[in-house]
């Protein structure tokens, strides 16, 4: 029977337990060592890719994988998600809810507009352009810097305030 090694295990193996990726490099890997790739891309919550190079998986190549079709479901779900978050990060003017297992999506009109958003799904208030919680009168580029000071604040001016309110409330007795 004809075999081909796997680059990643370096086994030889039979041609059908061989899978050819749709890469520059057409990188060949057995069916286990695929999977394995696969779960260790999704446990550091990588887009999935050829084990061995950049190219992203597209969903007929995941669905070669010879695993249980409720696995293989979570699997092409979970790339499908990672792409769509790739994309709208990089594409002004999609609106993703920053809410970790939110899946609310919509198109800005004027992707350059600031505006409050309530997700219909959620609740949750966030700025169009950021992300972050909505901030008023606050610019995105600001807000870091006030968000730092405030925390200071809390850390030291308050309990200053605070001493000086305890001596000034005790000096009256």
């Amino acid at each position: 029977m004809p075999t081909r090694v796997c680059d990643v295990c370096a086994e030889a193996r039979p041609y059908d337990d061989i899978y050819v990726f749709d890469c520059a490099d057409s990188h060949k890997l057995c069916y286990t060592c695929y999977y394995q790739s696969c779960q260790a891309k999704m446990n550091n919550g990588e887009i999935l890719t050829c084990a061995l190079c950049t190219n992203p998986l597209r969903d007929g190549e995941l669905n070669q994988l010879r695993i249980p079709i409720e696995e293989l479901k979570i699997i092409r779900e979970y790339q499908m998600k990672k792409t769509f978050d790739a994309y709208s990060s990089r594409t002004r003017g999609i609106i993703k809810c920053p809410k970790q297992n939110c899946t609310w999506v919509a198109e800005a009109a004027d992707p350059n507009e600031r505006f409050r958003v309530i997700c219909p799904i959620c609740q949750n208030e966030f700025c169009s352009l950021c992300n972050q919680q909505y901030h008023y009168r606050t610019t995105c580029q600001q807000l870091p810097q006030i968000t730092q000071r405030w925390f200071f604040w809390c850390q030291t001016g308050f309990d200053k305030f605070r001493l000086i309110f305890l001596q000034n409330f005790l000096s009256f007795f």
